[in-house]
């Protein structure tokens, strides 16, 4: 059996709080500097797609494991499902919410 990484439903220290984010199928949400920064993310179902301005896209599959590089404007999900994407940041660095 694979064991796989997962953000949700675990105890964190009280220094880190938890984000939720959920995308609908081909939902897309602008990427902002302030809201990622310091954060590392499960992919906890789904796709994602990771876009540049460029246009280049990174599509990851459930299981990925990321901070969100420098240069992505936007994130989406794939046409095939919910997205969810889990995130930890410490809590001085917590800015907004999802």
């Amino acid at each position: 059996m694979r064991d796989t990484v997962t953000l949700l439903g675990r105890e964190l220290p009280e220094r880190l709080d938890r984000r939720v984010l959920v995308l609908r199928p081909g939902e897309q949400r602008r990427v902002t500097p302030q809201e990622w920064s310091g954060s590392f993310a499960v992919l906890e179902h789904g796709s994602l797609h990771l876009e540049d301005a460029s246009g280049r896209r990174l599509i990851l599959g459930q299981g990925a494991c990321l901070c969100v590089p420098a240069g992505v404007t936007s994130i989406a999900a794939g046409d095939d499902g919910h997205a969810v994407l889990a995130l930890v940041v410490r809590r001085a660095q917590a800015v907004g919410a999802f």
